[in-house]
């Protein structure tokens, strides 16, 4: 049996004349964070959304857990265990940061809309659970802001707010599209640390970057992509210290040390 959670096999998206995914193959290991890095361009966001459904591929497959995933509705690929978050940060306006996290949790509630309607007893059994689950989610992730508008919070804790509300679909597989997009040093780091504390709770990782100092410190494996191919994989260090990898993000092989 394969230690794969994810297997992407030969897969393509075109644009009209773009191919902005171009016959890529690549595995996730189970318990594992992968890195997935390239410069701007070259086709990572196409890939997480043909992943999560949001793009239906022109061909390939998407296996997930033994079941091909491809062409699935977004709302079904997140049942089945997939979730994710953006390049940039999609929060709900007017919502508070629990009220984002429980927000997260609709798919998975069983109360009916009639139920709900009238407040039964099952219904506030509910709520109770769900805003007890997000409380916790929020501890988890390090945010202690539970009434205030999630808008009005610094950008790193946003980044964090919505990383629970993904949590909160219950994943097998997380997908973290440019975690630390507009972060400082000391919020890059923490957000490192939190990928690492994911893993240790047993969870899958995939990490989208073109920061090579996040996948080299906190990737155990990586795959490079370049104009919509898998340019090289292997460990971080491999990936960055390839010379075709380091001439696609300066044109010139580089001194991979100094990254």
């Amino acid at each position: 049996m394969s230690d794969d959670l994810l297997t992407i096999s030969d897969l393509y998206k075109r644009f009209g004349g773009v191919t902005a995914v171009d016959g890529v193959s690549m595995t996730v290991p189970q318990g594992k964070v992968m890195g997935l890095m390239g410069p701007n361009g070259a086709g990572k966001t196409s890939l997480v959304n043909l992943v999560t459904g949001f793009y239906t591929p022109d061909q390939g497959a998407v296996d997930f857990a033994g079941t091909d995933v491809a062409g699935l509705a977004p709302h079904l690929i997140s049942r089945k265990g997939i979730t994710r978050t953006y390049q940039n940060v999609r929060l709900l306006s007017g919502f508070s940061v629990l009220e984002q996290v429980v927000a997260g949790m609709y798919s998975s509630r069983k109360a009916s809309s009639l139920s709900s309607l009238f407040f039964s007893p099952g219904e506030r059994r509910e709520r109770r659970a769900c805003t007890e689950r997000a409380e916790d989610l929020l501890d988890r992730v390090g945010v202690s802001e539970r009434h205030e508008l999630a808008e009005t919070l610094p950008y790193g804790t946003q980044r964090r707010v919505e990383i629970a509300r993904a949590l909160a679909t219950d994943p097998q597989l997380v997908l973290l599209d440019e975690p630390t997009a507009g972060m400082n040093t000391e919020e890059t780091v923490a957000v490192g640390e939190l990928i690492i504390s994911l893993r240790a709770q047993g969870l899958t990782v995939l990490v989208i970057e073109h920061n090579m100092r996040l996948i080299l410190d906190y990737c155990d494996l990586a795959y490079v992509m370049s104009f919509g191919r898998v340019l090289h994989q292997g460990t971080p260090q491999e990936c960055v210290d390839d010379p075709e990898v380091q001439r696609a993000y300066f044109g010139r092989e580089s001194d991979a040390s100094g990254i």
